[in-house]
């Protein structure tokens, strides 16, 4: 895999809030049914990016603000993170999870790990939630 960093004892980086943006009803649609859609499912709304296996989400509510607003909206998705989740830390090298990672080995890695969180302070802060029965949506806000 590209850019493969991994880090062991990274459990104090484990966010316990997410932030997802996107299109309102999008974000209605997650808070009402929290799940991670297939590449295909994902193509039928409008923020859904490049159809990569896994929700994107960020531990900066400034970057997910930027998402939504992108679409007219001004709200975004909070997200709890259980604690108890697997995650993979990666170092991007600046150029994002959907950047360094096909489907084929996205889907590979939901058999091991709940999300993948980049290390990288330049990138988007960006956490790729693999399996959604470790997050929990807490609510919508400005």
């Amino acid at each position: 895999m590209k850019y493969l960093k991994t880090f062991e004892s990274n459990k104090e980086k484990k966010p316990y809030i997410v932030y997802h943006g996107g299109d309102c009803d999008n974000l209605k649609s997650l808070y009402e049914n929290f799940n991670v859609l297939s590449p295909d499912e994902k193509m039928k709304f409008p923020s859904s990016g490049a159809g990569k296996i896994g929700l994107s989400t960020s531990y900066d509510k400034s970057i997910a603000k930027k998402y939504s607003s992108a679409f007219g909206c001004k709200y975004v998705l909070v997200i709890s993170v259980d604690q108890n989740s697997n995650f993979l830390y990666v170092d991007t090298k600046g150029q994002g999870i959907d950047e360094i990672y096909f489907n084929d080995e996205l889907e590979e890695l939901t058999k091991d790990y709940d999300a993948i969180m980049e290390t990288d302070d330049d990138a988007e802060k960006e956490i790729r939630i693999l399996n959604a029965d470790k997050f929990k949506p807490i609510r919508i806000e400005i």
